[in-house]
């Protein structure tokens, strides 16, 4: 049987705390930058239920229903990340009565919003032009 060095024990140790440390701070949580725009989105959308002290990828409520239309999707298992990100929005028949908000541009990672049969004001933001979205649905109501 080969006996471990004390050098051999202080790197396990190491990297053990590294693993621990990972697991702790951000490694399930959402990115600090994507929680702050979420709560400015919640802002121009009129979305008053968005409660920022719960992560939004807990998949817990607000951010997280029963219902499909009531969603915020996130991928904790981005390659390099050692964050949780936003990559789908559904807020369907939710009487919002906001803007199509800007600050969707500050979720690198969002590839999908549904914002359908809500009363949002406003034209598509050019900001959008220039993001990751794949499907954007916003079929609006009109009063």
């Amino acid at each position: 049987m080969k006996k471990i060095t004390s050098s051999q024990f202080l790197l396990f140790l190491s990297l053990l705390a590294l693993w621990f440390t990972s697991i702790a701070f951000g490694a399930d949580t959402t990115h600090p930058e994507e929680v702050q725009a979420l709560k400015d989105m919640g802002k121009t959308l009129g979305k008053k239920e968005w409660d920022t002290d719960i992560d939004p990828c807990s998949g817990q409520p607000p951010w997280f229903t029963s219902k499909e239309n009531n969603n915020v999707t996130c991928n904790c298992t981005i390659p390099g990340e050692n964050f949780c990100h936003v990559v789908i929005i559904l807020l369907k028949s939710q009487n919002l009565r906001g803007m199509l908000p800007r600050e969707l541009i500050r979720l690198p990672y969002l590839e999908e919003i549904d914002l359908t049969k809500n009363y949002l004001n406003g034209t598509i933001p050019t900001q959008w032009g220039s993001s990751n979205l794949r499907s954007m649905f916003l079929f609006m109501e009109i009063d």
